[in-house]
């Protein structure tokens, strides 16, 4: 029964080259497009990959590659085929899809075809398709479906990138989300994992999950948030990502359509095929500006509400360590903010203690809070006031420079008591840990000796004496090897140390040069996890405290180079015109004195 049917099968493939059929026919479709708002012309954004489908059904299975006009002007980026038999009635025809992946960066207005086939001396032309590249166009797709299939059984993908801002200055936060748009069966997928170049990022950590409706049809949307902070001036680009996702492509025509073959063969063998596909989303570019010029030094840019002042305990005696505590809430990049030293009266001792950074990001950003404690010390008695603290920042919301400060905290010292010590005699007697009186032991105990060798016992076999003696040779041998290697790659390190310092050396020099003021906190801190082998985004202060603490560093050592850190960094925003070539001069000396401290 199988062969029987197999043989009649075989029979319109040769009736497919002999028998007369219709005329060949050529037409353009388009697919994963979207729409202008308030409009019905299929278009795209700038970047965004669509596909072009020609079709070509008839007899001929010999027809060449057809000929697209306006192509030229896409850039292709995948292509793909598929072709179908079909048997009506006694009339063989053949239908041969192309599915051309393509983009282009410019808008317009664009026409692409007629689509053009050469069958011997006869060429046949196909319709033309318009499009509209523009970067308003509604983010959805107009998915074309196959031969009449229901709308539900073809899948789309959209990919898209939009930022809160294309202008913004160093330090200001960014919000970037990567929205993924999926309608239809959709097996399995796949993104590139976004690289933002000279930005600090942060991630949401819970995606957004919703259904949506876009231009009648229901999408699922997958929404990736982002928090950017650009670190360096001038014109940045965010790439466009790579997105690849696997969905179903029934292979078979409608029920109406269905010719012997394929009500034989496409239900057992050409059912619903796994297809690849790859789309593209946009790109976006980011401009990063200096912050406007001020009358004195910066601590830090964004958004901020409260900052406030605490004391650990409002008594003391001299000398007896209180904890201010300085907290900071609001939008920012705290990793790039150091609060103010406390500005306190002359008999006050201070000392940064540590840094705390509390943020929440589940599902949005919302800022957070720095606190940095102090631990202080007065060295005279009386009635002590901590004088309100201020905090100078760029508002990026309303665009000017804003002061908050805390409020003024007393503190009240008084004379400790002066305990005298003197120093314990020795007691005449010794005694044991039970109290009772050691003695002199007075007995002669010179005729105490052991008698460890005897001449009559044997000589040691000299086998023995030979591995006694080679032994420690052999040991002393394999030490001095070990201590040659560990030598040895101490110098090959120090060769790398020494070639990483003198690009260090050179960048210096140039920030130097040309008066960089603000970049030299991130200079300093890269030279310091080049130090502590750390990457200098998980470098926090306490870490730094810890780590050079660790490596045999004295406490008053740490506190200096801390000390430079946040003079650095409350310079970080500053423009050389806010800041005097005396205060310049200083910074890049004191730069020049820990580069070299630590290299070595």
């Amino acid at each position: 029964m199988v062969s029987k049917i197999i043989r009649n099968a075989l029979i319109p493939l040769t009736l497919f080259f002999s028998c007369t059929a219709q005329e060949t026919t050529v037409k353009l479709e388009l697919e994963n497009v979207g729409m202008l708002p308030g409009s019905q012309q299929p278009a795209v954004a700038p970047g965004q990959q669509f596909t072009l489908v020609v079709s070509t059904e008839g007899k001929d299975r010999t027809t060449n590659d057809p000929v697209i006009e306006g192509l030229e002007k896409f850039q292709l980026q995948g292509q793909r085929s598929t072709s179908r038999i079909q048997v009506v009635n006694g009339s063989v025809t053949g239908n041969i899809q192309r599915f051309l992946t393509v983009k282009t960066d410019n808008p317009g207005r664009y026409t692409i075809g007629p689509a053009v086939i050469t069958q011997g001396d006869k060429k046949i032309t196909s319709n033309s398709v318009s499009i509209m590249v523009d970067a308003k166009v509604v983010p959805s797709q107009q998915a074309s479906s196959d031969h009449g299939h229901e709308d539900a059984q073809t899948a789309s993908v959209i990919c898209k990138l939009a930022a809160d801002k294309q202008v913004a200055v160093i330090g200001e936060p960014i919000t970037v989300n990567l929205m993924i748009y999926t309608h239809g069966p959709i097996l399995d997928m796949a993104i590139d994992q976004p690289h933002f170049e000279k930005f600090l990022v942060k991630q949401i950590k819970t995606p957004v999950v919703k259904d949506i409706m876009l231009v009648g049809k229901s999408y699922k949307l997958q929404q990736y948030t982002f928090v950017l902070f650009p670190q360096h001036i001038g014109t940045n680009t965010i790439k466009p990502l790579n997105l690849v996702y696997i969905t179903q492509r029934p292979q078979q025509a409608p029920h109406h359509q269905r010719g012997f073959l394929d009500e034989v063969f496409s239900r057992s063998f050409f059912g619903a095929q796994p297809v690849q596909k790859q789309i593209q989303s946009n790109g976006l570019t980011i401009v990063v500006k200096q912050v406007p010029s001020s009358d004195g030094p910066v601590d830090g840019v964004g958004s901020f509400s409260q900052f406030n002042a605490e004391l650990s305990k409002h008594e003391a005696v001299v000398g007896e360590p209180v904890t201010l505590s300085l907290s900071l809430k609001g939008l920012g990049n705290f990793e790039q903010i150091s609060l103010p030293k406390p500005q306190l009266s002359d008999g006050f001792r201070c000392y940064e203690s540590k840094t705390a950074l509390d943020e929440n990001l589940e599902t949005a950003y919302q800022g957070g809070t720095k606190k940095t404690e102090f631990v202080i010390q007065a060295m005279k008695p009386g009635a002590w006031t901590i004088p309100a603290q201020t905090f100078t920042f760029y508002d990026t919301q309303q665009q000017t420079f804003k002061k908050i400060s805390t409020s003024p905290l007393s503190l009240t010292i008084k004379q400790g008591d002066q305990p005298t010590t003197s120093a314990p005699s020795m007691p005449r007697t010794q005694n044991d840990q039970t109290g009772r009186t050691i003695e002199p032991f007075s007995q002669d105990i010179s005729f105490i000796q052991e008698n460890f060798m005897d001449s009559s016992q044997e000589a040691l076999p000299w086998w023995l004496f030979f591995v006694l003696m080679v032994t420690p040779l052999v040991f002393v041998c394999r030490v001095k090897l070990q201590l040659l290697r560990t030598a040895f790659r101490r110098l090959e390190g120090g060769r790398g140390a020494h070639q990483k310092f003198a690009h260090f050396k050179r960048e210096l020099d140039r920030l130097t040069t040309h008066k960089e003021v603000s970049a030299l906190h991130h200079f300093v801190m890269r030279v310091l996890a080049q130090y502590v082998k750390r990457p200098v985004e998980q470098l926090t202060e306490s870490d730094i405290e810890a780590l050079l603490a660790h490596k045999g560093w004295q406490v008053e050592k740490i506190s200096e180079l801390l000390d430079y850190l946040n003079t650095c960094a409350q310079f970080r925003f500053a423009t050389t015109k806010t800041t005097s070539s005396l205060e310049c001069d200083e910074l890049f000396k004191k730069a020049h004195y820990w580069l070299v401290i630590l290299n070595h």
